[in-house]
């Protein structure tokens, strides 16, 4: 399938999602993607949360968060920029 965008940055991950979106993160950056999502739903508006801007986004994912915001407290997805991984965005 091939990922069609990659980034370390959140906020920027975040704006170019859209609903139905496969997504990834690899946290060696070695391009061995270690775990994949699927949007469901993504938010308008920029969000400050804990103190990182981003759009809101809800990921369906075979943990025990299953089809959560980013958000909530269970998710995690903005955490990921602060431990260097890479996010990507798989081809549409």
């Amino acid at each position: 399938m091939g990922v069609s965008y990659t980034t370390k940055k959140h906020y920027d991950f975040s704006e170019k999602l859209t609903k139905a979106d496969i997504i990834a993160f690899d946290k060696a950056s070695d391009g061995d993607w270690n775990h994949l999502g699927f949007v469901t739903d993504k938010k308008t508006t920029v969000f400050t949360v804990g103190g990182k801007k981003y759009y809101d986004y809800k990921v369906a994912q075979h943990t025990s968060n299953y089809n959560a915001w980013v958000s909530s407290t269970t998710n995690k997805w903005e955490d990921k920029e602060d431990e260097e991984y890479t996010y990507g965005i798989i081809r549409r």
